[in-house]
C-alpha cells in the first residue's frame, strides 16, 4: 500500500494566504471582496492553469457536478449553468466551486505527480478512522468482498480529498485576516464567548452579517466562522449574544 499523503488544516490555510500573496498581497491589507475570477485569470498566466465553462451533467447518481479539475492537463472545468445563471446562490455556489478546483489544483496536484495512485490526501484524523476500518475488515475478510473494501475505502479518500478542497475554498474566499478586521469592525470581541443556549442561533447570526460582503452561503460562513473558533461556547454563567 502506498503512504498516504498528509495534508492539516493548518497547512491548507498556509497554502490559500499564499496564492492570495502571489496574486496581490493587497487584498489582505483592508477588507475586501476576494476576486476569484482575477485570481483564475493569474493563474493561467503564472502557471498555464486551463479554464473553461461547460455543460458537466451529472454523476451515476443523479448529482449535478458542479466542477472538475484534471491534473494531468493542469485544468479546471466549471459548469456552464452556473455561470450563465443570475440567481444570487447560483452565484455564490459558483464562486466557492472556482476556488474548490483551485485548492485541487493548489494542494493535491504536486502529490498526484510525486505518486499518479496517490488520490486521496488525509489528514491525520481522518487517516484514523480510515485506519481503524481497515483494521475492522481484515479481521472479517473472509465474510467480505474485497473489491467492496476497496471500493468503500476510496470513497472514503475521496470524501477526504473534497473536504481538504471545501477547506481551501473557505480559506481563500473568506481570509482569516480579512473576516479578523472585519469582526473587530463590529467591536465583537475576539473569541466571542456564547452559552451554549444560544450558541447556533448567534452563529447563523454572525453569519448573516458577514456571508454578503464575502459573496458566499450562509453555511460556507457559518462553518469557518465555527472552524477558526471566532465563537465558541462560553461558560454557562456568561450571557452574550450577538444582536442582529
Amino acid at each position: 500500500m502506498k503512504p498516504l499523503i498528509y495534508i492539516s488544516n493548518k497547512e491548507i490555510e498556509i497554502e490559500a494566504e499564499k496564492l492570495l500573496h502571489e496574486f496581490d498581497s493587497r487584498v489582505l491589507q483592508a477588507p475586501q471582496r476576494i476576486d476569484i475570477e482575477q485570481i483564475l485569470e493569474f493563474l493561467e498566466g503564472k502557471e498555464e492553469l486551463q479554464f473553461d465553462y461547460k455543460l458537466l451533467g451529472e454523476t451515476e447518481s443523479g448529482e449535478t457536478v458542479a466542477g472538475k479539475y484534471y491534473p494531468i492537463s493542469h485544468q479546471i472545468l466549471v459548469d456552464q449553468n452556473l455561470f450563465d445563471s443570475d440567481d444570487k446562490v447560483k452565484h455564490r455556489v459558483l464562486r466557492f466551486t472556482e476556488a474548490h478546483e483551485v485548492g485541487h489544483s493548489r494542494i493535491h496536484r504536486k502529490y498526484y505527480y510525486k505518486n499518479p495512485n496517490q488520490l486521496s490526501l488525509f489528514t491525520e484524523d481522518q487517516f484514523e478512522g480510515d485506519r481503524q476500518e481497515l483494521i475492522t475488515l481484515n479481521r472479517t475478510v473472509e465474510r467480505v468482498d474485497l473489491e467492496d473494501v476497496r471500493n468503500r475505502i476510496k470513497e472514503e479518500k475521496d470524501l477526504a480529498r473534497e473536504r481538504q478542497a471545501n477547506c481551501f475554498s473557505s480559506a481563500l474566499l473568506i481570509p482569516q485576516l480579512t473576516l479578523k478586521m472585519l469582526w473587530q469592525d463590529h467591536s465583537l470581541d475576539l473569541p466571542l464567548e456564547i452559552p451554549e443556549q444560544y450558541f447556533e442561533e448567534s452563529l447563523d447570526s454572525a453569519s448573516r452579517k458577514f456571508n454578503d460582503f464575502f459573496e458566499v452561503n450562509p453555511v460556507v460562513m457559518k462553518i469557518r466562522i465555527k472552524k477558526l473558533g471566532f465563537i465558541r461556547i462560553a461558560n454557562a454563567e456568561k450571557n452574550l449574544i450577538i444582536n442582529n
